[in-house]
């Protein structure tokens, strides 16, 4: 039986979840890591079963991404995980905060994270698939690249909540763009992937790359200018948005703002 290469990320993701299901049986050891602060009160009904189920997911890079997501951006310390992911789990873990009683805010973001980096992961499969048909030109070996991708050894951290899934399928979809043209379009998927994690800064190489191969293959001027003057407008637009954010979290510490965090993210940080 034949499934499609949609399936096959996505069983490779059930796969993931419930390898890491086994090991959180297992006694964690005390890493000295960063801990997100947990909300004072009793947990909800089906708190530990989250938990129980998706916690192994909730180490080492997801505290911080979980931690800006529950609580924006607070100490210095997170200042290096970039807003996009966090910023979609947020989203919709306070639409769906009213939506499930029965979970704590802490115990939805989670489940969020997750649900949405499976979906990225399809989605960035299926983006890696088209971009190798496009360069290899052959179905078959861009389905193995699509297979080796789907149980490649990090593959845990496309299913945590990380930004590498987001950032893959930014970034595969860019290329698959600047390889049929470089057309204003691809600045949508640049732009975000440089909000999404700051090594996207170096996914301007591609477009570099592409834009140089183009001239050279016409050898014309109106393709040079043409090619030039697109590559320049990206390339501003780009760049601005990652001083945008530069300029947020230079706004954000370096200024005397009446910002209120919970008593329990002020302790945490005294304690620290």
């Amino acid at each position: 039986m034949r499934i499609s290469i949609q399936q096959l990320a996505l069983l490779s993701r059930i796969l993931v979840i419930f390898i890491q299901c086994l090991a959180n049986l297992l006694p964690d050891h005390d890493a000295g890591v960063f801990l997100s602060p947990m909300a004072p009160g009793k947990p909800r009904k089906l708190d530990g079963l989250v938990e129980g189920l998706l916690g192994g997911l909730r180490r080492w890079d997801g505290q911080y991404f979980l931690h800006i997501a529950e609580y924006g951006y607070t100490y210095e310390n997170v200042l290096a995980f970039f807003p996009l992911f966090p910023l979609c789990v947020r989203t919709i873990g306070q639409f769906l905060q009213y939506l499930l009683p029965f979970l704590s805010l802490r115990s939805i973001l989670l489940l969020v994270a997750v649900s949405l980096n499976v979906y990225f992961f399809v989605k960035a499969t299926q983006s890696l698939y088209e971009l190798s048909f496009r360069v290899l030109g052959q179905r078959s070996r861009a389905k193995i690249v699509a297979v080796l991708f789907c149980f490649n050894p990090s593959s845990i951290f496309f299913t945590a909540p990380y930004s590498e899934s987001l950032f893959a399928w930014l970034t595969f979809t860019f290329m698959r763009q600047c390889v049929q043209d470089i057309s204003v379009s691809i600045t949508f998927p640049l732009s975000l992937s440089i909000l999404c994690r700051s090594n996207g800064l170096l996914n301007i190489g591609f477009l570099f790359y592409f834009a140089l191969r183009k001239i050279i293959r016409e050898l014309s001027v109106k393709t040079f200018l043409g090619v030039v003057l697109k590559s320049a407008v990206i390339s501003f637009f780009v760049v601005f948005h990652f001083g945008l954010l530069q300029a947020y979290h230079f706004y954000l510490f370096c200024h005397q703002l009446n910002i209120k965090f919970p008593q329990h993210v002020v302790d945490y940080a005294h304690a620290k």
